[in-house]
């Protein structure tokens, strides 16, 4: 996986989001969130091997509804982190 990071502004500009760091900066620490969320997709969500078809549609609707939860407790706990701050 890659992230594209594109700036309207200039990256070295002052972030009004993160005091003390630049947009670039505060980017990078989204990109840094999507990271650390999405690198344990392979070993929670296997991909192959499955044997038999309703294996794998089984597989697939655990992914759907497993990535719903995980991304909603990311969003819980970047904020609880946040307020910490």
């Amino acid at each position: 996986m890659s992230i594209l990071v594109q700036f309207a502004e200039d990256p070295n500009s002052p972030s009004s989001d993160t005091p003390g760091a630049t947009l670039a900066e505060h980017e990078a620490l989204h990109v840094a969130d999507w990271q650390e969320w999405c690198g344990g997709f392979d070993s929670r969500y296997p991909s192959e091997g499955f044997s038999s078809k309703a294996e794998c549609e089984r597989a697939r609707r655990d992914f759907l509804n497993g990535v719903g939860d995980d991304f909603q407790k990311n969003l819980e706990n970047t904020s609880e982190h946040d307020k910490k701050q």
